[in-house]
């Protein structure tokens, strides 16, 4: 087999053996190659998103994030659904600072940035749910997303302070032609897919197969 560690050997090796470490100890019936590294096969990019209604039963779109932070904020205790939003840029973001999921979240937002840089996300209750937050934005050439917050236009996605951090919230968070901040305290359960991260104070990274 191939390993990275030493193969001792108590009994025997019905065949050869072939390791990234050492044999040590008798009783292999073939021979031995150690010492040897095998590459993984070629990197694998994850499939790309394109918004498509007809994946959700139901869903609601805003042609603004203006409108849509209107109505999160009113449900800013207990958001949840799939929401599709057009329009903004630089000055004019998904805001949701200050949210609290209470159920499934998918946000889409084709032409702005969202802003999570002040207050961040919560989650209330502890069901299972999925948090899908996707920004196709694109920051103006010769800007620089940093993490300090407060700086939507810079960074596709930014979030400071609180992200949710229970493992019953499976997060996605992808910005595929922009990059992603963290600042404080932002450990969650999930992926991040960007042109770029930035982080900045006390986010462990933990790789679970």
């Amino acid at each position: 087999g191939y390993s990275k560690y030493k193969i001792y050997n108590s009994g025997s090796i019905d065949g050869s053996a072939t390791t990234w470490g050492i044999v040590t100890g008798g009783g292999s019936t073939g021979s031995t190659n150690t010492h040897v590294c095998t590459a993984a096969t070629g990197a694998k990019s994850i499939p790309t998103y394109s918004w498509n209604p007809s994946n959700y039963s139901s869903y609601q779109v805003f042609t603004s994030p203006s409108t849509f932070n209107t109505y999160a904020a009113a449900h800013s205790s207990d958001l949840s659904g799939v929401f599709y939003i057009t329009g903004g840029g630089s000055s004019d973001a998904v805001d949701l600072n200050g949210v609290s999921v209470g159920g499934d979240l998918i946000v889409v937002a084709q032409d702005a940035p969202i802003d999570l840089s002040d207050d961040g996300i919560s989650a209330s209750g502890t069901t299972d749910r999925i948090v899908a937050l996707t920004s196709y934005y694109a920051p103006d050439a010769g800007s620089t997303c940093t993490s300090t917050g407060g700086n939507p236009g810079d960074c596709a996605i930014g979030i400071k302070n609180n992200i949710i951090a229970s493992n019953n919230v499976a997060m996605l968070l992808y910005a595929p032609n922009g990059p992603i901040s963290f600042k404080n305290n932002a450990d969650f359960f999930g992926a991040i897919y960007g042109s770029s991260i930035v982080i900045k104070n006390n986010m462990d990274i933990t790789y679970d197969a």
